[in-house]
């Protein structure tokens, strides 16, 4: 997965070409590693169904896949603020 951000669309669209030593860079370090048919996507931070700020860093994360059924993902949001409380509340014992 490739992230550039946290980022606006302004400042991506506004930070010019790439340097050569990027391109580089980018062929040396990443390119070995990739397989190609991969897929792209958009993604939104809501902070309120996180478990840490946007801004929070570490070098050993955890991500939960989850996809909602068409029409469902009131519920699973929902599902995820409930679980957050409930995690809290047994932190707490």
């Amino acid at each position: 997965m490739v992230t550039e951000g946290p980022s606006s669309w302004a400042i991506l669209d506004a930070r010019g070409d790439i340097s050569a030593e990027h391109t580089a860079d980018w062929e040396k370090m990443f390119s070995t590693y990739y397989r190609p048919g991969g897929q792209s996507g958009y993604y939104d931070f809501k902070a309120d169904l996180s478990t840490v700020q946007l801004t929070d860093y570490s070098d050993k994360i955890v991500i939960n896949h989850m996809t909602a059924n068409p029409g469902r993902i009131v519920n699973v949001e929902d599902l995820i603020k409930r679980q957050k409380r409930y995690g809290k509340r047994v932190k707490n014992l």
